[in-house]
Order: C-alpha cells, then sequence, then structure tokens
C-alpha cells in the first residue's frame, strides 16, 4: 500500500509539474502574442510618424515660408459722424481765420493782456498762440479764433 500511494503521490506531482508547465507555455505564449502585436503597433505608428513628419516637413516649410513674408495692411480707422462733423468745423475755421489774418494783418493787432478790455471782433496777438481774432466777449471772458482752433482767454482781470 505505500508502495502505492508512493506512486499515487508522484503521478500527483507528475501531474501538477506539467500543469505548472502548460501554464507558463501558455503564458510566454500570449505574452508572444501581445509582443506581436505590440511591435506590428508600434511599426505601424514609427510609419504613420515618418509619413507625417515627412508631409510636416514640407508642410512647416511652406508654412515658414508664407509666415516669413506676411504683409499686414494696416487697418482703415472708422470715423463717427461726430468725429467728422468736428473736423469739417475745423477745416471751417481755419479758413476763417486764413481770410481773417489775410484782412486784417497789416492793421495794428493789441498785445493781449490778461488785465485789458477787449471788443469783440478785433485782433490779437498772444505771446505763445500767436495772431487771433476775438469772436465774442461776454463776462470778460473772450473766445478767440487761432490758427490752432478757438481757445478761450480771460480780460479785465482784477487781482
Amino acid at each position: 500500500m505505500a508502495k502505492k500511494k508512493k506512486a499515487k503521490s508522484l503521478k500527483k506531482v507528475t501531474k501538477k509539474t506539467p500543469v505548472k508547465k502548460s501554464k507558463k507555455k501558455v503564458a510566454k505564449k500570449t505574452s508572444k502574442k501581445t509582443a506581436k502585436k505590440v511591435s506590428k503597433k508600434i511599426t505601424n505608428k514609427m510609419t504613420k510618424k515618418v509619413n507625417k513628419s515627412d508631409c510636416g516637413v514640407a508642410e512647416s516649410v511652406k508654412a515658414k515660408e508664407t509666415t516669413e513674408k506676411p504683409v499686414k495692411k494696416p487697418r482703415k480707422k472708422r470715423v463717427t459722424k461726430a468725429e467728422t462733423l468736428r473736423l469739417m468745423q475745423q477745416e471751417q475755421l481755419v479758413k476763417k481765420w486764413q481770410s481773417l489774418y489775410k484782412k486784417l494783418d497789416k492793421i495794428d493787432t493789441a498785445k493781449y493782456n490778461m488785465r485789458d478790455k477787449f471788443n469783440e471782433e478785433t485782433a490779437i496777438s498772444h505771446k505763445k498762440l500767436g495772431w487771433g481774432f476775438i469772436l465774442s466777449n461776454v463776462n470778460d471772458r473772450l473766445e478767440v479764433l487761432f490758427e490752432d482752433g478757438i481757445k478761450n482767454l480771460i480780460s479785465n482781470y482784477k487781482s
């Protein structure tokens, strides 16, 4: 009986070892299959990358050629109606100043001083603003037309 037990135990041992080997073989086979799949994927990716990189080089060269010489056109500024009106009025004032300057340049002009009184429609000369023509005088506030535009000055100032 002891021999039978030993034989059975040997059979069990021999049975167990081939089972373990078969598991290892299956594992090796699956690892080989997955390795083949992975290698195929890698080669496919590599070829795709190579193809893309070839195209990318050509595209990047084209892109560099186009980006190296960009010609940007300056945008036209939008002009509102109020701005156009203001510009037109300013042009009219400049024309008016020029016509008055031609007519009244020969006449003596008064030098501007804050303490002096001035009448409307007289010419004055200012230190910094130059030759000007008084358009109106309201409450000792002078509205004077200079070449740069209309400026407000003070007259009859008492300190």
